[in-house]
């Protein structure tokens, strides 16, 4: 498959930003935060620090082109950038600060969406099970991404192992806030998971999805599982793919 190169921009402890080239946004930042990323970034008082703006790029070229040119930018110009950029939708790995925002997220989707296909008290016992607490229980193992508009979190998506498998994988909680619906943010999440290691790393990818969200899937190379019996017993549909057979958009 075909990297992805992303430019990115932190915020640092100080204040201070910093522009990094990467094509593992997610390895990145916990280098960054650990202490191993750039020399930058190593200090203490520059951590922890934030990814405030993921840009992605086919070619490594563009990518280190847009590092260059922020770089060069004067404080000011640099805020500015960033403020214009803020109309955009970026997508960072999840922090624990996120899980609030996102689980009511989940919780609109399974509520407003989902249950138009399916009965409401089965949707709201799901819904209360994506607790704050859950979610960064679940990010332990996980890798998790926020897509955010601005200051706003708008989006989320999960891949981890599948029942403590290396070499199969699960996409879990892919939900979008229902006003930001079809804007193209559920693209992007996918496009980011298509990037993470586990994806690239998996033999084979599973996901269940709600009937309206299966020609999503299918758009990405995902189809159904078990044709005979598409519904599991909670009536979602289950579809499976290898990462080699993705689907350009």
């Amino acid at each position: 498959m075909e990297s992805k190169h992303y430019f990115y921009v932190l915020r640092c402890h100080d204040g201070s930003f910093y522009g990094g080239y990467t094509t593992d946004p997610t390895r990145r930042i916990k280098e960054h935060n650990s202490g191993t990323g750039a020399k930058y970034t190593r200090p203490a008082s520059r951590r922890p620090v934030l990814m405030i703006h993921l840009e992605a790029f086919s070619t490594r070229p563009e990518a280190t082109k847009a590092e260059y040119q922020f770089k060069k930018l004067p404080r000011k110009r640099k805020e500015r950038y960033l403020e214009t950029a803020k109309t955009a939708c970026t997508i960072r790995a999840f922090e624990e600060s996120d899980s609030l925002a996102i689980s009511k997220i989940i919780r609109r989707n399974f509520l407003e969406i989902n249950s138009i296909d399916y009965p409401l008290p089965q949707m709201t016992a799901l819904a209360d099970q994506y607790t704050p607490d859950i979610l960064i229980e679940q990010s332990k193992h996980a890798h998790m991404y926020t897509a955010e508009i601005g200051d706003r979190i708008v989006g989320t998506a999960t891949i981890c192992p599948y029942y403590g498998s290396s070499t199969e994988y699960i996409i879990l909680c892919f939900f979008v806030l229902p006003d930001y619906q079809r804007k193209g943010i559920g693209q992007q999440l996918m496009r980011t998971l298509e990037q993470d290691s586990f994806y690239t790393g998996a033999k084979r990818i599973e996901v269940p999805s709600s009937r309206t969200a299966v020609a999503f899937y299918e758009k990405f190379g995902f189809t159904i599982k078990n044709i005979a019996e598409p519904e599991d017993e909670q009536g979602y549909i289950r579809l499976e793919k290898q990462p080699d057979s993705s689907t350009e958009m």
